[in-house]
């Protein structure tokens, strides 16, 4: 059932641009321009009664400490292309048009709902991921396709203002590609990079990522990752300390440029890489550090047969102890000359997808369709077609790092993030904007009621 949803935008503020290809440097407000914004909404929270999976859904046991100010659920990083795009009548511009409905006008009601759903969860802050092809890999300096972002300018400055009246805080990561408009790749991820290679990506990266600062800084953006998301670096083989230290050097460099361009927060972890330097630990006001995924919370699947809150809880202090074993040299491996004594603040990531055997395989894509293989040993276009979805086993596993974080006696935990965790509509079946069911996103699930009580103390049956 479509339902027809009218929302009010008191304040919305243009920013200049100059020129197809240049980027907007700054925000310039203009009178405010009240304008109603009506949009059929055809997205619903409707699932089959099997998605609520095989456990019993447990009941929160606590609340975060008050020392925990921060407490965010983040946007799922994917908006922008076939995802939730109106289709059918255009107007006399070539717009897609739904009901009187512009495209520009959707996405705001998309963000607008969005928003109001994650502060009612106790939101207090958000991560907002953008993203965009080079135009070209061959050259030795790459440059983004700004006509091909994500999130386009205009759009983001409205979002952190939306957001701010709402009492959350946009926090910004830059997702690294290394494709063209063409698909064309320089690099394959997760492998080890030769060093040209790893200075074309570290070239690269600070070219764009000081544009972003710029621009975070002229919208009100309150933090912003110095490194990347999405794209994984192995330091591996015989030049592994060659490769790191270069990585260490350069992104140093970087965070003191970031520095003299945006007054927010500056967290490095995106990467999943943290190294313990003097020159990153130094200059950054935060570390991001991931629970999510990590071999840590990897099971067998006779464990996964009697899955628990404290199971999973046990093996993410596990994952704390090891990290800051393995962050302060306390494990016994050796250490490298820039290693520091300085202890960061933490904004801690976890998620839980929502399939069955989530913590026996880890992460699954669930925003389009992969190649994959049965248990036959046949081979599928599309393996998400073929997994389990089991709300059950999500509950289970937010709920069990919740408490494996208020308990962690390693980090000084200030902010803790749902990590890409709220799908941009409310719909819970597989459509072309992705697989919400097997999702990490905790939108309109068991999950997201068991945060709302971690983040507010209200728990709604």
């Amino acid at each position: 059932m479509y339902k027809t949803i009218a929302i009010t935008i008191l304040a919305i503020h243009l920013v200049s641009c100059g020129g197809s290809k240049s980027r907007v440097e700054t925000s310039l407000p203009l009178a405010n321009t009240p304008s109603l914004l009506v949009c059929s909404n055809p997205y619903n929270n409707n699932y089959p009664n099997d998605y609520m999976g095989k456990f019993q859904i447990p009941i929160p046991l606590g609340e975060l400490d008050p020392s925990i100010a921060k407490r965010g659920i983040s946007f799922k990083d994917y908006f922008g292309g076939t995802s939730f795009k109106i289709t059918g009548e255009r107007n006399s511009n070539g717009e897609p048009v739904w009901s009187g409905c512009t495209q520009e006008e959707f996405t705001k009601m998309i963000y607008l709902l969005s928003l109001e759903r994650m502060r009612d969860s106790g939101a207090t802050f958000a991560w907002v991921y953008n993203y965009a092809p080079w135009v070209d890999v061959e050259p030795d300096l790459l440059e983004v396709s700004i006509e091909n972002y994500q999130i386009t300018d205009e759009i983001m400055n409205w979002l952190v203002k939306q957001a701010e009246g709402m009492g959350i805080e946009i926090y910004f990561a830059w997702q690294f590609t290394t494709s063209d408009i063409s698909g064309e790749s320089f690099y394959e991820m997760n492998t080890t990079p030769s060093l040209p290679i790893l200075k074309k990506i570290m070239d690269a990266h600070e070219t764009n990522i000081i544009k972003q600062a710029i621009f975070a800084e002229s919208i009100g953006i309150k933090g912003l990752a110095a490194d990347w998301n999405a794209m994984n670096i192995c330091f591996c083989g015989g030049n592994k300390e060659l490769l790191k230290e270069y990585y260490i050097e350069r992104l140093s460099i970087i965070i003191s440029k970031i520095r003299n361009e945006f007054g927010g927060q500056i967290l490095v972890g995106q990467t999943f890489n943290i190294f313990n330097d003097e020159r990153i630990f130094s200059k950054i006001d935060m570390l991001y550090l991931s629970i999510t995924g990590n071999f840590k919370t990897i099971i067998s699947a006779e464990e996964n047969l009697t899955l628990s809150t404290e199971l999973i809880k046990d093996l993410s202090l596990g994952y704390f102890k090891y990290e800051y074993e393995k962050m302060y040299c306390l494990d016994g491996q050796p250490c490298w000359s820039g290693s520091s004594k300085i202890v960061l603040p933490v904004m801690v990531n976890y998620s839980a997808q929502s399939k069955e055997d989530y913590f026996v395989t880890g992460w699954s894509e669930d925003g389009f369709c992969t190649e994959g293989t049965l248990s036959d040993g046949s081979t599928v276009d599309c393996i998400q077609n073929f997994y389990t979805t089991d709300f059950s086993v999500q509950a289970i596993g937010m709920d069990g790092m919740l408490q494996a974080i208020v308990q962690q006696p390693y980090f000084q935990i200030e902010a803790v993030d749902v990590h890409t965790g709220y799908w941009l509509a409310d719909t819970l079946v597989p459509d072309d904007s992705g697989f919400p069911n097997l999702s990490q996103s905790i939108r309109g699930k068991p999950a997201e009621k068991i945060v709302k009580y971690w983040y507010t103390g209200i728990y709604a049956e």
